[in-house]
């Protein structure tokens, strides 16, 4: 039994879209709060493998969460917080609005989506 099969039969409905929500609401909190290294290069590698793995498990959380609902929707709705958190950082004086974010934000829905997806439903 894979991971996402597991997710789905050992947890209720209720249970894993408040896995999501909690899973959103901790990426937001993190996101937002003062940036005390406040790192000079626009690029940081670990910063980057932040964002890829942790849009990676908000795909995870929101396709067991939300099972029902179309992919492309899915993918849709995690970009458009993922905007959202880069607009907030915006207006934030120890953060900025990073498109690198986002793009590693998107590698990590991807890599669930194209990859994992198709590995499960493979095995399934």
């Amino acid at each position: 039994m894979n991971i996402y099969a597991y997710a789905i039969k050992a947890f209720s409905p209720l249970q894993r879209k408040v896995a999501f929500y909690v899973a959103v609401a901790v990426i937001f909190f993190f996101s937002v709060i003062p940036d005390t290294d406040f790192l000079p290069e626009v690029f940081s590698i670990w910063d980057k493998l932040n964002h890829l793995v942790a849009f990676f498990v908000l795909a995870f959380l929101i396709d067991v969460a939300y099972k029902n609902m179309e992919g492309l929707y899915k993918i849709l709705v995690l970009l458009g917080y993922g905007f959202f958190i880069e607009c907030v950082q915006a207006l934030l004086p120890t953060r900025f609005f990073s498109f690198a974010d986002m793009f590693f934000n998107l590698i990590g829905l991807s890599l669930y989506f194209f990859f994992l997806m198709k590995y499960i439903i493979v095995k399934s």
